[in-house]
């Protein structure tokens, strides 16, 4: 590796490994070839940035030297147009290089030595949920076999009376939900609130964010959300659940609906903007930005200057978001929060 690196790709590529790219920014979602060489090149915006930058889990291997998978996992800073900062990815090579250098002597393999690398101010720990998801999504991807704490998981979802759930892991629940086939989604998620604790139903929700959904499954993640509670946990973690869902006219649905409640918090309005930006054309995502403002005004706080920032950096949401600000129908609430961009920038 003793020519200049350009980019993460090449590294990789160069270390003749093989590798896998996934999205970590709004749930987890698996990233083209072609689309995270586009990213670096800075030919297209991050398309899941969050909190100005994009999250990345890279798993590598090659398998012509072991069958060992090494992980990275990645937050790089973001531009105001949502391009990936060059210097900072550069920068985070350079750190990776030095590294691999200095354990050269030591006879250390160079791609363990590269996933092991913390010191390092672009390197995030996952929590556990996300961990557990990823894992699975990896295995998934690549061809590799479930965890061995899969088949006791899958006995309980099947059969939830006649095992502890105590007894069943994170990692055998998330195994279950991202290596199950359509029948066996619609089974674990029918009547979840009579067959499973609070916990199990929680770690279910989660996993089903990171993953693709059907229309039948969706339907009945919809049926769980609790319209006369939706500030409830588990109602949220539902809301959660249908991120990646086939069926885009019941998520506009659902979406619409609860944009027109009086009233939503700090949660669902993260939710909504981090999980369904997809909804938010010129007439919802104005309902939204009047309850982020709301929020401001009723709190006191400074909630709407990051809740907009992050709008306007996805791809999908920054014209309407940046449209939204000329607006003349805002509300007086929403009008002085928009002037505090401008005063406070």
């Amino acid at each position: 590796m003793s020519q200049p690196i350009a980019s993460i790709s090449e590294f990789l590529l160069h270390a003749g490994t093989e590798y896998r790219v996934f999205d970590f920014g709004r749930a987890i979602r698996p990233l083209t070839e072609q689309q995270f060489l586009d990213i670096e090149n800075g030919q297209i915006a991050a398309p899941y940035p969050r909190q100005q930058h994009m999250w990345l889990g890279i798993v590598y291997w090659n398998k012509q030297l072991s069958t060992q998978h090494y992980i990275w996992f990645i937050k790089l800073p973001l531009d105001e147009q949502g391009l990936l900062v060059d210097a900072a990815r550069q920068h985070f090579l350079e750190l990776v290089v030095t590294a691999l250098s200095e354990a050269k002597d030591q006879g250390e393999n160079d791609l363990e030595q590269a996933s092991q690398i913390q010191q390092n101010p672009y390197i995030f720990t996952p929590n556990q949920q996300q961990l557990a998801d990823f894992n699975a999504l990896v295995r998934v991807t690549t061809k590799q076999d479930v965890t061995d704490d899969f088949e006791s998981a899958k006995r309980y979802l099947e059969a939830p009376k006649l095992l502890d759930w105590q007894q069943v892991s994170m990692q055998g629940l998330a195994d279950c939900i991202h290596f199950a086939q359509e029948e066996e989604l619609l089974v674990y998620t029918k009547d979840m609130t009579e067959k499973y604790p609070a916990t199990v139903q929680q770690h279910i929700l989660c996993s089903l964010e990171n993953r693709s959904i059907s229309d039948a499954v969706t339907a009945q993640v919809v049926k769980y959300i609790n319209w006369h509670d939706c500030f409830a946990p588990l109602s949220k973690w539902a809301l959660r659940a249908f991120a990646q869902t086939s069926d885009s006219k019941e998520k506009q649905r659902v979406l619409t609906k609860m944009l027109k409640r009086k009233k939503l918090d700090v949660d669902l309005l993260t939710i909504i903007s981090g999980r369904h930006w997809q909804v938010l054309d010129d007439k919802n995502m104005m309902l939204l930005l009047e309850h982020a403002a709301k929020v401001d005004a009723d709190n006191y706080t400074d909630f709407f200057a990051s809740f907009f920032a992050d709008l306007a950096q996805v791809p999908d949401t920054r014209d309407i978001a940046l449209a939204a600000l000329r607006n003349p129908e805002r509300s007086v609430a929403l009008a002085q929060a928009i002037g505090a961009l401008f005063n406070n920038p």
